[in-house]
């Protein structure tokens, strides 16, 4: 007597739960052969196919075993499951959700339900699936630190450190949640607290090769860059093939002031991740730094991918050096003023190439660049271009004219103020002071992720105030304009005159000589074929290569370098003593 569907159901689910997966299949498909909306076989069936890697078939059987029974929770549950290894993030969220309603208590179908949501970028909707799943099960430790990674990417750093917390309460082992942890103190600057959670997660887990590598990028932050190297050669150590850690390891040398051992962990870590923009934009900068443009310029292409910087993609094709036919090319700019003010010397050898150059700039370059007969149609980078044939970013034009150290267009001035202007500010500032007269700028923007190492103080100016025959005009905008003068030091300040950088050029024009930190104000002195004394930290920036004390952009700038990590010290007494020179000449 043969047995009922529901007998076979009993015996194909022994199979299964045995292990017996081949019979336990076959019996499912003779069930269903019989009974076609049979749920259970239907179901079972669906999982055992999804289990084997066949998601479209596991989730075809499990949608059926939700039709024919649509009030089951768990059938919806798994359904989910398998839409979402189908990738269907979309109907996998419908089936999760209708688990969800349908087994309110059931806190796997909250906590799927989260998953899918945080993985459609449906962050706050995630965050309440995975509070209602810990609601349900406190014990449900992925819950808890994927509701800490859902706040993270929310920009609620303060609520994911006490969530990741309770992840570790709950598994002090769990290495994601200490790398976490410290990666999202260090997201809100705590440094030194991010250290702290990294060396307990390694108490817990020792070598931990994340663990390892992010310490060594906090320690780095921290500039204790000795102990950051010895850490991430721990880690490669471990596992010589870690791209990460390579190119952390390549951060800490390029801090360290090493560009060749720099650029060695950057082009390991290449090889191992081909598609690294990040990597590839940092080996660019040390290929740079190490007077090898050509390569350089080749590799710093990918700041484009990674940076996002140009404002608007173009219709037009991207011009690559070409010989040009009257096209009209458009400058677009990128990145800061200063770099703006150094690339706008190629827009003359575009027009020499038969270009007509176009250049948008911001609106503080604006009435400056517009002043400059060679550069061509000058428009605000915040309207719509004119008509153009051709485009290329402002810092791309190296490439494009096949810069070298031999060939850099270093002809200055290439920038000259207004002449009624200039003439005005020099009878101004000659009418104040018959000594020397020196513009400082000691800041840049702190906006810039670097400031902190190129910056420096006014007070940290304070041995040049000790000289005479010098009065000292400030070129300095933005909050450090408002540090406090040392004593004896005589600054005028006349910046609050100052309303673009048309203004501070006729300033500048006025002045001797220029002494400043690496920023906007450095370029546009040098530009104008002025003296100008830049002070540049112990980890320069790559177009101020390595040792040397002139610059091959600028012919009348000398460069004074820090010998020691944030140490301004000795390149200001060299300033100092070079100054005394200067003012007896």
């Amino acid at each position: 007597m043969p047995f009922s569907a529901q007998q076979t159901y009993t015996i194909a689910l022994q199979h299964q739960q045995a292990g017996r997966t081949e019979q336990a299949e076959a019996l499912y498909r003779q069930i269903i052969a019989q009974v076609p909306d049979h749920a259970d076989a239907l179901h079972m069936l669906g999982i055992i196919r999804s289990q084997a890697g066949d998601l479209q078939e596991g989730a075809a059987l499990l949608e059926r075993a939700a039709t024919a029974r649509p009030g089951h929770a768990i059938f919806h549950l798994n359904l989910g499951n398998a839409l979402k290894g189908l990738r269907k993030t979309d109907a996998a969220i419908r089936a999760y959700g209708r688990a969800a309603a349908l087994g309110p208590q059931l806190p796997e179908a909250h906590y799927n339900l989260a998953n899918a949501l945080k993985e459609a970028g449906r962050l706050d909707e995630a965050i309440a699936a995975y509070r209602r799943a810990i609601a349900l099960k406190p014990s449900l430790v992925e819950a808890h630190f994927n509701l800490a990674n859902s706040l993270r990417d929310s920009k609620r750093g303060e609520e994911a450190i006490a969530i990741y917390r309770q992840t570790l309460a709950l598994r002090p082992d769990h290495a994601g949640a200490f790398n976490n942890l410290g990666n999202t103190l260090q997201d809100l600057g705590r440094h030194a607290e991010a250290v702290a959670a990294y060396r307990l997660g390694l108490q817990r887990i020792p070598n931990q090769i994340d663990i390892l590598n992010n310490l060594g990028n906090a320690l780095q932050k921290q500039g204790q860059l000795l102990e950051a190297i010895e850490v991430l050669q721990r880690a490669l150590a471990l596992k010589p093939d870690n791209a990460a850690a390579l190119a952390n390891l390549g951060n800490a040398w390029r801090a360290n002031h090493r560009p060749d051992l720099a650029a060695q962990a950057y082009q390991r870590a290449l090889e191992l991740s081909p598609r690294s923009d990040e990597t590839r934009w940092n080996l660019s900068m040390m290929q740079l730094l190490l007077g090898n443009l050509a390569e350089g310029w080749r590799s710093y292409e990918s700041r484009i991918e990674l940076t996002k910087e140009l404002p608007r993609k173009f219709d037009q094709p991207r011009w690559d050096g070409t010989p040009l036919n009257g096209q009209r090319v458009l400058l677009h700019p990128e990145q800061g003023l200063g770099d703006s003010i150094h690339f706008v010397r190629y827009a003359p050898l575009v027009r020499a190439r038969g270009g007509v150059p176009i250049i948008q700039c911001h609106g503080l370059l604006l009435r400056l660049f517009k002043s400059q007969p060679d550069f061509g149609q000058i428009v605000n980078m915040d309207d719509p271009p004119p008509r153009f044939d051709l485009h290329c970013p402002l810092m791309s034009l190296p490439l494009a004219f096949g810069t070298t150290l031999e060939n850099i267009p270093a002809k200055v001035p290439y920038i000259t103020p207004d002449p009624a202007l200039a003439g005005r500010w020099r009878q101004r500032v000659s009418s104040m002071s018959t000594n020397r007269k020196i513009g400082l700028a000691w800041a840049g923007n702190p906006d810039n992720p670097s400031d902190y190492i190129r910056s420096t103080t006014l007070a940290a100016l304070a041995p040049l105030s000790q000289l005479h025959g010098v009065d000292f005009f400030s070129l300095q905008k933005g909050p450090a304009a408002a540090q406090s003068l040392p004593a004896e030091m005589r600054l005028t300040d006349l910046t609050n005159e100052l309303h673009d950088f048309a203004d501070t050029a006729a300033l500048i024009s006025a002045l001797d000589l220029v002494i400043c930190v690496d920023t906007a104000v450095a370029h546009l002195a040098a530009a104008m074929g002025k003296p100008t004394w830049l002070l540049l930290p112990f980890a320069p920036d790559f177009r101020w290569l390595l040792y040397r004390p002139d610059s091959p952009w600028y012919p009348t700038m000398r460069l004074f370098r820090q010998a020691e990590p944030e140490r301004w010290e000795e390149p200001i007494r060299q300033i100092a003593g070079e100054l005394r020179a200067f003012v007896t000449q």
